[in-house]
């Protein structure tokens, strides 16, 4: 069997974000149950040097044949740097602490080894409050996972699911994300059985907004990668979910809020 490695992060503020730790935990109610070793990293401890952290080390543990889940719920934006884009701005995911460019996430990519999978997931956009007072934000639209660069020197493969494609900024509430909702009902208690492709369609059919969430493939996608039911380690699903009913997984590891 695999390793499989999931590193969760929700940042709630008093704004757009209330239910961002509710969200990540939602994504470790359904990962928990297929054996995914779980970090959890909530509001404050959310600093960028957590979250890379543990990104770099799972880039050098994966193996081919291993997977990464990477879910991150909160802000994202875009900060001015002349030296990265000609357009003078870089994509930023909120930490707690400061903007994690997105050329710091392409670094990490980068390292993930051939045959390994990765699943990013994003209930953000570059839209809300700040933490820390230290955002310039610009006019709303998708945190992008990735450059054109990265993508296409990638050896492992993403597939990247996000909560909105348009300018309409992505929003959240109390009782959580309405993307990160509606990802949950079409997992259905794990009882649904498309491919990431119909996941995608799924999580569409239950939003209500304006927001279309997005679908991206990455680097040397194999179609035994694209057509396996989201998440899957690469063992049999039912299986796994038969060993480990009424069992807590002994791979979680949480960090309080």
């Amino acid at each position: 069997m695999g390793k499989a490695l999931a590193l969760l992060v929700g940042i709630k503020d008093e704004g757009s974000c209330m239910g961002a730790e509710l969200d990540a935990d939602n994504l470790r109610r359904i990962l928990s149950p297929l054996g995914y070793r779980i970090q959890m990293i909530k509001s404050s401890q959310a600093i960028s040097d957590n979250i890379l952290d543990f990104m770099k080390n799972a880039a050098s543990v994966l193996e081919s044949g291993d997977i990464f889940i990477f879910y991150f719920s909160g802000h994202g934006g875009r900060q001015l740097n002349a030296d990265y884009e000609l357009s003078g701005k870089d994509e930023t995911l909120y930490a707690f602490d400061r903007n994690i460019a997105g050329h710091e996430l392409d670094d990490i990519w980068l390292k993930m080894k051939s045959g390994v999978r990765i699943v990013m997931i994003g209930d953000t956009c570059n839209f809300g409050m700040d933490y820390a007072h230290l955002r310039s934000t610009f006019r709303p639209r998708p945190f992008l996972p990735m450059s054109e660069d990265a993508a296409s020197a990638m050896k492992a493969a993403m597939i990247h699911i996000g909560g909105c494609r348009n300018t309409i900024p992505a929003v959240g509430y109390e009782s959580g994300g309405p993307f990160t909702a509606a990802l949950c009902n079409a997992w259905h208690n794990g009882r649904f059985n498309g491919n990431y492709s119909d996941f995608h369609e799924k999580i569409c059919e239950r939003i209500t907004s304006a927001h279309t969430p997005q679908y991206n493939e990455f680097g040397p996608l194999s179609e035994e990668f694209k057509n396996q039911r989201p998440f899957d380690i690469g063992f049999d699903a039912e299986e796994c979910r038969v060993c480990l009913q009424g069992q807590s997984s002994p791979f979680i590891q949480t960090a309080s809020p």
